[in-house]
């Protein structure tokens, strides 16, 4: 069984403000300084893992840094799908401006058309879906190794320009691929998370926003179990949500 986790990123002077910060290059305050570092001991300790996948934005790109300072030894490499969304002209404005002021954005009040409203330089949340299930993808690469070429099932991909990595071990060569248990950190934002964790669920992106809000440093652990694609290499792996907007290691 294989493992990702997923970390929102420490609290920004824009989180405690809440204003929307999109693709701002805002740095972690104080308190997400000693968020991250407490996220990092406590993972060192928890678990084993292996790589670190992070947004490439300032406060994810700190916090990666902050955690692999405090005992994650393994080096991250940085990925554009794991963004925050990107709000354009609406960044810095004020959570109840944006959403108050302008309900076509407003998804978390079920409105179904808001995911499709993509304000002006910046992206829909149908938009962020497709990156984010993208980096999902590419995550899920380095946990599920081609036994049949005895390398990781990104290898055969080509570099992009988002500076995406994929590694993986020899295993053999039988044709079928093989269950890892490999754990793999990925350091991201909210928006990614809830949009993941709703594609988990097999829920509406609109039914997730209105029912949880992700704490900065919160943990969410997932189970991979690719066994079922010993008897069909095309299969996706089975996944489990096994932890949640966990905060209570800072208890």
């Amino acid at each position: 069984m294989a493992t990702v986790l997923l970390l929102r990123h420490g609290e920004t002077d824009w989180n405690r403000d809440r204003l929307v910060q999109g693709w701002a290059p805002v740095a972690l305050n104080e308190r997400g300084r000693e968020q991250a570092g407490a996220a990092g001991t406590h993972l060192a300790a928890t678990y084993e893992i292996d790589s670190v996948v992070a947004s490439d934005l300032q406060r994810t790109r700190e916090t990666a840094t902050l955690v692999g300072e405090s005992g994650v030894r393994a080096e991250p490499t940085f990925d554009r799908d794991w963004r925050e969304r990107g709000f354009g002209v609406l960044q810095g404005l004020g959570y109840e401006s944006v959403f108050g002021d302008h309900p076509e954005y407003d998804v978390a009040s079920g409105n179904a058309d808001a995911l499709k409203a993509r304000p002006e330089n910046g992206e829909s949340l149908l938009d962020v879906r497709d990156r984010v299930l993208r980096g999902w993808d590419s995550v899920l690469g380095r946990v599920r190794v081609d036994r049949s070429t005895g390398s990781n099932a990104l290898d055969d991909r080509s570099d992009s320009e988002d500076d995406r990595t994929a590694t993986g071990d020899d295993d053999g060569g039988d044709g079928h691929e093989a269950e890892s248990d490999e754990t793999v950190l990925v350091v991201t934002h909210g928006g990614p998370i809830y949009v993941l964790l709703a594609h988990i669920e097999g829920i509406s992106i609109p039914e997730m926003f209105g029912r949880e809000h992700q704490a900065n440093c919160a943990i969410n652990e997932i189970g991979v179990d690719a066994a079922n694609s010993d008897t069909d290499a095309d299969a996706a792996p089975d996944v489990e949500i096994v932890r949640r907007n966990d905060t209570s290691y800072r208890e």
